[in-house]
């Protein structure tokens, strides 16, 4: 298994060497140029700099703040994970492989199944209805712990990610021009740890106190919420408007949101 591990990284590697890059950079406007600072301070300066872009768009504020409501039950019942399996499922070591194992191949059919139906599904719709889904099998999971069933539910629940990620990640491409795309995913990545952090932290601190079963609960209460929130407030395609004179990178994009 370590051998197959390390042979995933440097397939990547591999991946990563066939990608073509432009032999000349693209100008980019002074506020879309990296910060020569450096540490702490000018991450704070970029982190800072890719927000004020997310707040000129809608589309780019809600995912925002969908997928941190998200990832805070994401990282919960990540670190509890062991715990999960341990105390709930009375298992070990071999049960979480094999749980993990179910989980990683329902990414993988989900993705696949992305890829066939992302034409007739909005992402929009996709990413809501994977991040509900997550939240009910984490539910389910914790309902009938020591089930058989567990394995097929941890497939669907692999699935149900690969759906809302992937559907996820399309949003943001789709909200964020060209020139900004690399600081605002950037912005995401950074934003995603602080949110995971405080996740793990709470976590942490209040299992001993409330138990558990109701943290697990937490973190899929907060799956369905994000769920809920992307359906009620992500912006239809057919509604967005152009909020500045179009250009050729925004006529792509369908889910230019009206200036407020």
């Amino acid at each position: 298994m370590v051998l197959l591990d390390a042979g995933s990284f440097l397939i990547s590697a591999l991946l990563l060497l066939l990608i073509v890059m432009p032999l000349r950079p693209v100008p980019q406007p002074i506020e879309a140029q990296p910060s020569t600072a450096r540490g702490v301070l000018g991450l704070w300066r970029d982190w800072v700099a890719g927000l004020r872009l997310v707040k000129r768009e809608r589309l780019l504020l809600i995912l925002f703040f969908i997928l941190g409501v998200a990832l805070l039950g994401d990282s919960m019942i990540t670190v509890l994970i062991v715990p999960l399996v341990k105390v709930l499922m009375g298992g070990g070591a071999q049960l979480l492989g094999w749980l993990m194992m179910a989980q990683g191949v329902g990414g993988l059919m989900g993705g696949l199944l992305v890829g066939q139906i992302g034409n007739r599904i909005s992402p929009r719709h996709l990413s809501a209805l994977g991040l509900v889904v997550t939240g009910i099998v984490i539910f389910a999971i914790i309902s009938i712990p020591r089930s058989i069933l567990v394995l097929p539910i941890m497939l669907v629940g692999g699935i149900a990610a690969a759906a809302w990620f992937i559907s996820s990640e399309t949003l943001l491409q789709m909200g964020a021009s060209d020139q900004f795309r690399g600081r605002i995913f950037g912005t995401f990545a950074t934003t995603s740890a602080l949110a995971s952090l405080v996740g793990m932290g709470l976590a942490g601190m209040l299992t001993d106190l409330i138990g558990l079963v109701p943290i697990l609960s937490i973190s899929g209460g907060l799956y369905v919420a994000s769920g809920i929130l992307a359906w009620i407030m992500l912006p239809k395609p057919e509604q967005a408007q152009p909020n500045r004179p179009a250009t050729a990178d925004q006529e792509l994009s369908p889910y230019r949101a009206p200036a407020n």
